[in-house]
């Protein structure tokens, strides 16, 4: 277990270490796939690619991705410390055409270079996969971030060399022949395979950067700054999903109560409505009722309770009435026309066994001072009795 405290904001919790050794007839493919938890570093594969087709289809793409290149093409030596030394390595070649990756010891410059043609390739190859690499590492001399974790080592080896330190300095490299350490490296608790050294050193490195290599590497700064922000999108992106389906979970619960809700608003508004209506129409139907009244005089405070009252209290028992019609219609009621009423006339029938009696309570009848005329229409002998009709004319039209 490598107890070290992981300190950059986006570096995310998964690292893919690739070695990209490159040879005669195609490069191969060393993968070390390292897990945080906290402030540990785990191993959780590591793994060999032949082709870059099978690397690419296996490998996760949204993982911080670092990239160390081993073999052919890469030139690695040890140079003294002067101000020409890039250029007793490179003899009459353009520095500016090379990425360098150097180590400097107090006596010595460890230093690594490749064509930056052959590396921007890679990398671009990677960028077409949707892959982008946040560091790379050219050579053997990252192996030297590995060295504080492995004290009691004074050599560290990987496929194509052999470093050879005194303390924590590296005093010397030499090639090897391809072979790697049988046990790989145990650090911490945790085996790291000689096939992933150079990776996970490259790892090391990223994290906690070491003062004493320097990597000349532009390529590099546009893909940190997108993978940044590709980090932070899909961060707020796994945020953000959750709130969303929850937000729509919640507007789809709240869009059925108030699509219920307003059935039964609709519902009772209907009904509401419907009874309104029929409100309207029993108004209707009052008021044209008060006006008939109205027009009649049926409703006048004068009418029926007064006129009856006083025709009928003093009958006498001998006089019998059969109607008492008040305000009677004019002409026949049709169906669909306005009722004519007389207003100023009372119609009486009744059979009387006394003409004495009668005679008596027509004279009383007459009285009346709201009676203008009195006229018998009909006054017939019936057996023992008489039938009549009278018809009454008021002084004023009600």
């Amino acid at each position: 277990m490598v107890q070290k405290v992981i300190d950059s904001v986006f570096s995310g919790k998964k690292f893919l270490c690739i070695e990209v050794c490159m040879r005669e007839g195609g490069a191969t493919y060393h993968v070390l796939e390292v897990v945080q938890k906290k402030t540990a570093l785990f191993i959780a594969s590591a793994t060999q690619y032949d082709s870059f087709d099978d690397l690419v289809e296996a490998i996760p793409k949204n993982q911080t991705t670092l990239l160390s290149f081993s073999g052919q093409g890469i030139i690695s030596k040890k140079l003294p410390k002067t101000a020409e030394y890039r250029a007793q390595m490179l003899f009459n070649a353009d520095p500016g055409e090379f990425y360098w990756y150097e180590l400097e010891e107090p006596e010595s410059m460890f230093a690594s270079v490749v064509r930056k043609t052959t590396v921007d390739e890679v990398i671009r190859a990677f960028e077409a996969q949707q892959i982008l690499v946040v560091d790379i590492s050219i050579g053997p001399f990252v192996l030297h971030s590995v060295k504080p974790l492995l004290p009691q080592t004074s050599q560290i080896k990987n496929g194509n060399f052999q470093l050879e330190f005194n303390g924590d300095v590296l005093a010397d490299f030499s090639k090897n022949d391809g072979t790697y350490e049988a046990e790989g490296y145990h650090i911490e608790g945790e085996q790291i395979p000689a096939k992933g050294i150079t990776g996970f050193a490259t790892l090391l490195r990223y994290l906690f950067p070491n003062d004493k290599i320097d990597l000349e590497a532009d390529v590099l700064n546009g893909n940190r700054e997108a993978f940044k922000y590709r980090k932070a999108f899909n961060t707020i992106g796994m945020i953000a999903m959750p709130i969303f389906f929850v937000a729509l979970l919640v507007s789809y619960l709240l869009l059925g109560h108030y699509q219920n809700a307003y059935v039964d608003v609709q519902v009772v508004l209907e009904e509401e409505n419907i009874a309104y209506n029929k409100l309207k129409l029993l108004e209707e139907d009052r008021k044209n009722k008060e006006a008939m009244l109205t027009e009649s005089g049926l409703n006048d405070s004068n009418f029926l309770s007064y006129y009856v009252s006083e025709i009928t209290a003093d009958i006498p028992s001998e006089v019998n009435l059969n109607s008492l019609g008040v305000f009677m219609p004019s002409v026949k009621v049709k169906p669909g026309e306005k009722i004519i009423f007389t207003n100023d006339e009372i119609k009486i029938t009744g059979t009387t066994s006394s003409n004495e009696a009668f005679a008596e309570w027509i004279k009383a009848v007459k009285n009346f001072t709201w009676i203008n005329k009195l006229e018998i229409v009909d006054f017939r002998k019936n057996g023992r009795t008489s039938d009549f009709e009278i018809r009454l004319k008021l002084m004023f039209n009600v």
